[in-house]
């Protein structure tokens, strides 16, 4: 049996795994965006299975959609939660995967 992409559960059609890295959240004393808050904003724009990374503003989740469509969905449900802009990069696991095999290769 072929082992599944990153991120995709083996026999399921549950939505492939991602990360999204958040940026400029919890600097200085107007900026703070705890990862329980991070987690419920996710989770009330309708993704899954999310974890969060202590207060980094990194996060991963289940989703469908592409990488554009999840930033906007996730920037919309972060600045109604935060009250601020959150700027949002979204990479699919195999993505993720990709980088850190290239960093592994690489001659630093």
């Amino acid at each position: 049996m072929p082992e599944p992409a990153p991120g995709k559960a083996p026999g399921t059609d549950s939505p492939p795994r991602h990360v999204a890295f958040l940026r400029a959240i919890n600097l200085g004393a107007r900026r703070k965006f705890p990862k329980d808050a991070v987690a419920a904003a996710a989770a009330s724009a309708g993704f899954t299975d999310l974890a969060v990374h202590l207060n980094t503003g990194n996060l991963a989740f289940r989703g469908h959609g592409s990488a554009p469509e999840l930033e906007a969905r996730l920037e919309e449900a972060f600045a109604g939660a935060a009250g601020f802009e959150v700027p949002t990069v979204v990479l699919s696991a195999a993505e993720l995967h990709d980088v850190v095999a290239e960093i592994g290769r690489a001659h630093v």
